[in-house]
């Protein structure tokens, strides 16, 4: 059939039956079957040929006489209706009996012709017959079309539902329409969320990591797939936070806690080695049906954030640390860290203290248990005060957090593992960002002392505290500097410059030693000739005659 194959350019196929040879040779001949947009298949003689004919290719029309031997026309149309519903069936007869017309009718016979036909009579008919099949044909092909289209978009469109019944944005009362548009099974009574997160170490690149977010994803699903025993999830589906979410139900409220547990654990063990990192699971507790699936979410969730404290690689469920005396207990030991954390500063204690400190807090935020909220709490405090040293320390943020805000990086991290490694890093670079910053102060003022020391050179009483109140520096900090950036002491560097300007004077005048002497800052022209020699190698007067040519 034309509407099988699926092309625009395919004929309509049709098949004559006649018992008379000159009338089935006489539609054949007569008729331009290619013109009309047919293709001819063949021209039987009676019913059971016919059979034959359309069961190896059901035609699209078929033109058949009702007086026939073995299998007559209204038979072999009754046998056709039934079996290949979409081939249309024309009679023909050479008797006008109102019984034949009204059986024509029940059998939905698309036309009804008395013999003799004449050739344009049947030309009528089949340009009846192919505006019907184009028409089918269009709307075969929209509903094929739309029913590809859908069967594209399922996965799409089971996601979104999905993601908004764990958002608690589905009434009640569509939640079983949702399941059947979705294609999925209604769960049993008791459901339970679980949610699984890889432990993706968070320096990668945001671009990267969401690659791996989506990989990642598929490949947790195809795994669920591969589970031994019955744990196989009734839905999973990523949520909008990149984490892998699947519903696990049960009949009991043991029964879906027990497949939920096994169904996680297999997870955790069968996906280190295919994901190239190891995952964290979180559990929440049954719900009883769809409709609490927004609390069983937040539960998988929450547990699953236990991973900040207790580490990763491990699955947890909600109710190893949903106990209110526990928490309280928690929480009051978290609060007793707040006066420690105002106390300490890198730059009273230094760094090596400092990272000590960091972690004592990140060992205590542990023992404390598993209060998220607490611990960041306490944990933005730690950073406030790095940020307050930085302040003090003259240092731009961006110089240690590059661009992005130090308050989202912290709060993306899922252990304190992570965050004691961040704070660390933090330390380092804003150590070597200081000691940048100290070398480059210490060049500079070098550079101030330089330029006065040969600005006063001349002066008998020049004096390093002299130097030290010109550049603003102290003396034992001046000491540290100036000889690191110019290789000399202050005495030294002050002897070569008189020494380097008696050198010029003794070539370019007549001056005597004395009175160089007393010019280049030197109060004793004998101490001048001492100093003199010991730096060049030779007196005064021996260097003016080398370098005058005498």
């Amino acid at each position: 059939m034309k509407g099988e194959c699926g092309s625009k350019e395919a004929l309509y196929s049709i098949v004559v039956v006649d018992d008379e040879a000159v009338i089935r040779d006489g539609i054949r001949r007569h008729i331009d079957w290619e013109a009309h947009g047919y293709r001819f298949i063949a021209a039987c003689e009676d019913g059971p040929t016919a059979m034959e004919v359309v069961a190896g290719d059901p035609p699209d029309v078929l033109l058949t006489d009702i007086s026939m031997p073995f299998l007559n026309g209204l038979e072999l149309a009754d046998v056709v209706r039934r079996e290949y519903p979409r081939t249309k069936i024309v009679l023909l007869t050479g008797y006008d009996r109102i019984e034949y017309a009204q059986e024509a009718v029940q059998l939905r016979v698309s036309s009804f012709l008395l013999k003799p036909i004449t050739p344009q009579e049947l030309k009528d008919v089949l340009a009846e017959l192919k505006e019907e099949l184009d028409r089918e044909y269009r709307e075969m092909r929209d509903r094929d079309r739309l029913a590809r289209q859908l069967r594209e978009s399922l996965p799409l469109l089971r996601e979104r539902f999905l993601n908004r019944l764990i958002q608690g944005g589905v009434r009640s009362d569509q939640i079983a329409e949702g399941f059947q548009l979705c294609d999925l099974r209604l769960p049993d009574r008791w459901i339970v969320v679980v949610a699984l997160d890889s432990d993706i170490d968070p320096g990668d690149g945001a671009a990267d990591a969401l690659t791996r977010n989506e990989i990642d994803q598929l490949v947790v699903r195809n795994t669920l797939g591969s589970l031994s025993g019955d744990v196989e999830p009734l839905a999973s589906f990523g949520d909008i936070a990149g984490r892998v979410v699947f519903l696990i139900d049960g009949g009991t409220v043991g029964a879906a806690a027990q497949r939920a547990r096994e169904c996680a654990e297999q997870l955790r063990a069968c996906l280190k080695p295919v994901l190239g990192t190891t995952v964290s699971v979180g559990v929440g507790t049954p719900v009883d049906g769809p409709g609490g699936l927004s609390i069983g979410y937040k539960r998988a969730v929450s547990a699953l954030s236990y991973r900040f404290v207790a580490g990763p690689d491990r699955v947890t469920e909600y109710a190893e640390f949903s106990g209110e005396t526990a928490v309280d207990d928690r929480r009051s030991e978290l609060e007793a860290l707040t006066p420690a954390i105002l106390s300490f500063s890198p730059v009273g204690a230094g760094f090596g203290d400092s990272r000590h400190q960091i972690a004592e807090v990140i060992d205590q935020l542990r023992a404390a248990g598993g209060d998220i909220g607490r611990s960041q709490s306490v944990l933005f405090r730690v950073l406030s005060r790095f940020l307050d040293w930085i302040d003090e320390l003259g240092i731009e943020d961006s110089a240690v957090f590059d661009s992005e805000s130090p308050f989202d990086i912290l709060r993306s991290f899922k252990t304190l593992d992570q965050v004691e490694q961040w704070f660390n890093a933090v330390l380092e670079q804003l150590e070597a960002e200081l000691q940048h910053k100290r070398e480059h102060r210490a060049a500079r003022k070098a550079g101030e002392a330089r330029e006065f020391i040969r600005s006063n050179y001349t002066n008998p009483d020049l004096s390093l505290e002299d130097v030290c109140r010109a550049i603003g520096a102290g003396t034992s900090y001046f000491s540290q500097f100036f000889k690191t950036h110019t290789g000399k002491t202050f005495v030294e560097y002050l002897t070569a410059v008189r020494v380097e300007e008696a050198q010029k004077l003794l070539v370019s005048s007549s001056l005597l030693t004395y009175e160089i002497a007393a010019q280049v800052g030197f109060r004793d022209a004998n101490y001048f000739s001492i100093i003199f020699k010991r730096v060049t190698g030779k007196t005064p007067t021996e260097f003016r005659k080398l370098n005058s040519g005498e």
